[in-house]
């Protein structure tokens, strides 16, 4: 599983107990010191062996191509500046039949 824009882990955390020690949580984020810090968060929580993180861009990802069967991202892609390059990667990262979920919220805010 691959968690765009992971920040401190939570949600990758979360996934993990989904994917269970034989599966693979992978954290990509923008931000280098979310990702120390997550890393180390990790392995504190002794699940570094299959919880890792990776500072990179959403827009130009260093993987391999079908190389996940599921992506999440919660509220992160919604600052990708190309979201076409952004979904591009994605489906090139993203093993056939495998599954996304992107959740963002905008909110319109009227000032009188």
């Amino acid at each position: 599983m691959l968690d765009l824009g992971s920040g401190l882990g939570v949600d990758s955390f979360i996934a993990a107990h989904r994917v269970g020690k034989n599966g693979r949580v992978v954290g990509l984020d923008i931000a280098k010191n979310e990702v120390k810090h997550a890393a180390k968060r990790a392995e504190a929580r002794g699940i570094s062996d299959y919880v890792s993180f990776v500072n990179a861009d959403m827009e130009k990802m260093p993987f391999e191509n079908n190389e996940f069967n599921a992506i999440i991202s919660n509220g992160a892609f919604c600052l990708a500046p190309n979201k076409k390059a952004a979904f591009a990667e994605i489906f090139r990262v993203l093993k056939p039949g495998g599954r996304m979920s992107v959740s963002t919220s905008t909110m319109i805010v009227q000032i009188n």
